[in-house]
């Protein structure tokens, strides 16, 4: 028997008519060209498929793969099994649902078609969910002024503005700018959107500017580290989003505070700090030597003198010292990297190739003597 029946799509707000068509060829799936509905985010919509025959025997049968392409999509289907079978979308969309869904609906004549192959068809619907207007940025903070893109998503016709801070932007009239602001900046972005009209999205930017820390100077006790005595790390510039980290961990009463107090003090005990920021930009150290009982082995007024310069170094320098003795470099981790034997006055002296950049601590002991003074010593090739 010949089979002849009209496919229609159509949707009473976003989708007109399709033609009609007929001809269809037995036991082979006829893909009709995809239409296309754009809508946005909480926006209701519906569309109806609905195919036909002229024959009365026709046995029309419609499925769709709509619940795994757009979840939550509901489906009513009327008529199925006879020769007119409608199939009725409706979906309300989310934010989360941004993007391009897929859906099909499916329709095969049951009853037999020429050469008794049934009719089968599918025609197809894209569904294009806009995303909500948003900035996305490649950094969540400007690092001492390095650039970072703002890109924006949602819409056409993106038009860029500063609320406040760094007035500089590229270009207003485009999809993404990179900016590198001096201070602190808020950006707005307008955009339009196919069916959503005007909406506007701003993004903060935080300028994180180049920062220090310093220990403090090194400490001598005559006797014991008293017990009101706190380590203290000093940042600049002055900000909240700073987090510390003091090694070794197990020497103080919290690693990751401010101003921890030491414990579990031996007469010399080496401290380094480790300053981050909330944002990932920078990482900087500082170290600082605390000493206790210093005048058990001998006054502490009574020291030699050192000096040590350049510091920080790019690798020569000189090492000036009022007596004779030796002097150890060792890396904040305890490793030994050189020893030099020193004589009263001024030594010229090189870090050993291989050395990385870094914080060091140079020790000295003179001959004969059985305090040590420790200066600390920046490496930077």
């Amino acid at each position: 028997m010949n089979t002849r029946w009209a496919y229609v799509i159509d949707s009473a707000a976003t989708l007109p008519v399709v033609s009609n068509f007929y001809g269809l060829t037995p036991g082979i799936v006829n893909q009709v060209a995809t239409q296309t509905i754009t809508i946005c985010p909480g926006q209701q919509f519906s569309y109806r498929v609905k195919a036909t025959s002229p024959l009365s025997t026709a046995k029309i049968v419609l499925s769709t793969n709509a619940n795994l392409s757009a979840p939550g999509i509901t489906t009513s289907i009327s008529g199925q099994g006879t020769d007119s079978t409608t199939i009725i979308y409706t979906w309300t969309p989310q934010s989360q649902d941004a993007g391009t869904h897929y859906i099909y609906t499916d329709a095969v004549d049951t009853a037999c078609g020429p050469n008794h192959l049934p009719v089968h068809q599918s025609k197809g619907v894209t569904i294009k969910v806009i995303s909500h207007l948003n900035i996305a940025s490649s950094a969540p903070a400007s690092c001492a002024g390095a650039p970072v893109t703002l890109s924006a998503t949602g819409g056409w016709n993106y038009t860029w503005s500063v609320a406040s801070g760094d007035p500089y932007l590229p270009c207003t009239k485009c999809s993404e700018v990179e900016v590198h602001p001096n201070v602190t900046t808020r950006y707005i972005v307008t955009g339009v959107s196919e069916n959503c009209g005007t909406k506007k999205d701003t993004f903060t930017l935080r300028h994180i500017p180049n920062y220090s820390v310093n220990a403090g100077k090194d400490t001598s006790f005559a006797g014991a580290i008293p017990a009101n005595y706190n380590l203290f790390a000093s940042v600049t510039p002055p900000a909240s989003y700073y987090k510390f980290a003091w090694t070794p961990a197990n020497k103080v009463n919290n690693a990751t505070w401010q101003n921890p107090i030491p414990t579990n003090t031996v007469n010399h005990n080496v401290y380094i700090v480790t300053v981050t920021d909330s944002f990932n930009c920078f990482t900087r150290k500082d170290t600082i030597l605390v000493r206790a009982n210093a005048a058990s082995v001998q006054d502490v007024n009574t020291l030699p003198e050192v000096t040590l310069y350049p510091n920080p170094t790019t690798g020569s320098f000189t090492f000036e010292t009022t007596k004779p003795g030796w002097l150890s470099i060792v890396s904040i981790e305890g490793k030994q990297i050189a020893n030099f034997e020193i004589k009263e006055g001024s030594n010229e002296l090189q870090m050993p190739e291989g050395v990385s950049s870094g914080i060091y601590i140079a020790s000295f002991r003179a001959n004969h003597g059985e305090d040590i003074v420790r200066v600390r010593l920046i490496y930077q090739k």
